[in-house]
């Protein structure tokens, strides 16, 4: 995971609509304001948004996440978030008809039905076109997979966003990292995977009404061929303090999507895991100010003390 305190924050964070683009050099509402870091878990370069604590995403506001990398957003303090965020950052792309989509778990193509996208579940399948397999683990962050195409384009994978803070997380809206459907058709296109969601801090609480999800998308009906495969499950990751404080009153959810009708398969659900750690969140170790003043009051007094000595002079002899 990534630690907040690592990282120096841009300012409060913003109101209204926010976008965080991790393409290139990563942009908030398309000012620069992010950085490109390898993440110690290893997987694919992540790009980092750090705000300060005390953070507030109000209930009408909604945070986008895009781009062709992770993301991480982190807060040096404690942060609340009322509103809604949606993850499309390092999604794996549907297949155009009849190919596959994209990612390591890309469901397979065809002109008789798209397999779903995989990532943690499994992909249905469509026909002879199966779903892509399960990759990857619970720490190293990554998007999910795009479905198959078919008679129309495949569904994209869902998205891949680390989610920390220092103190408390307080979620009351949702966060969502989903695949998206396969099209309909003559035969119907595979839905993508469910993304990758992290969140840490030491106290952990989902509210009531909350949501983490990265679920699978469905597959695309069909009036000839083959329906669409399901997309497969993506995983949330969950880590608080052992000293701290775990609250899941919210709904965590990482289900496999739906076949898009008869003869094709529905995605494998995907994987919530939830885990405690002796040093996430924590602030870090407060510096001995008081202690460093005495220390230099000490040196001034001694120094004082030292130029206030007569100095004796010697003067050298003639032989």
């Amino acid at each position: 995971m990534l630690n907040p305190a690592a990282f120096t924050p841009v300012g409060p964070l913003p109101s209204g609509p926010i976008t965080l683009d991790t393409s290139g050099i990563p942009t908030v509402n398309g000012s620069l304001a992010g950085v490109v870091v390898a993440p110690p878990s290893g997987g694919p370069d992540v790009a980092v948004f750090t705000f300060s604590g005390g953070a507030v995403l109000a209930l009408s506001d909604t945070i986008l996440v895009i781009g062709s990398r992770p993301a991480a957003l982190l807060f040096t303090g404690p942060a609340t978030l009322h509103g809604n965020v949606v993850v499309e950052s390092s999604a794996g792309a549907g297949g155009a008809p009849a190919a596959a989509g994209a990612g390591p778990g890309g469901g397979a193509g065809s002109a008789q039905g798209g397999g779903g996208g995989g990532y943690s579940g499994g992909g249905g399948t469509a026909g002879a076109a199966p779903g892509g397999a399960p990759y990857g683990v619970a720490v190293v962050l990554q998007g999910g997979s795009g479905g198959g195409g078919a008679s129309g384009s495949g569904g994209r994978g869902g998205g891949a966003l680390e989610l920390g803070a220092l103190g408390e997380l307080r979620v009351t809206g949702s966060i969502v990292a989903a695949g998206t459907d396969g099209q309909d058709g003559a035969a119907g296109a595979g839905g993508g995977s469910g993304g990758h969601l992290i969140v840490h801090a030491f106290n952990v609480v989902l509210e009531s009404g909350s949501l983490l999800a990265a679920n699978g998308a469905n597959g695309g009906s069909a009036t000839n061929d083959f329906a669409g495969g399901g997309g497969g499950g993506g995983r949330v990751y969950v880590l608080h303090n052992l000293a701290g404080q775990l609250v899941l009153n919210g709904v965590i959810a990482t289900a496999g999507g739906l076949a898009g009708g008869a003869g094709s398969g529905s995605g494998d659900g995907g994987q919530v895991l939830v885990e405690a750690d002796p040093v996430v969140g924590e602030f870090p170790p407060a510096v001995p100010a008081l202690a460093s003043g005495l220390r230099g009051v000490l040196f001034l007094a001694l120094l004082t003390a030292a130029l206030r000595r007569p100095v004796r002079q010697v003067m050298a002899g003639n032989g």
